[in-house]
């Protein structure tokens, strides 16, 4: 739903994203044949 919403307000064919941890997205990104990385930045704060 969010990169189908994503996609209907911009243009993200050309678009790179930058994933963190996140199986599902990359698997859907992957899916969709979109554009992405994954970068791990180590531990995190637990606020964010």
């Amino acid at each position: 739903m969010f990169l189908r919403e994503l996609n209907e307000k911009h243009e993200i064919e050309n678009a790179d994203f930058l994933v963190d941890g996140a199986p599902w997205l990359q698997a859907r990104l992957h899916e969709l044949g979109m554009h992405f990385w994954h970068e791990s930045f180590g531990e995190r704060n637990p606020v964010e």
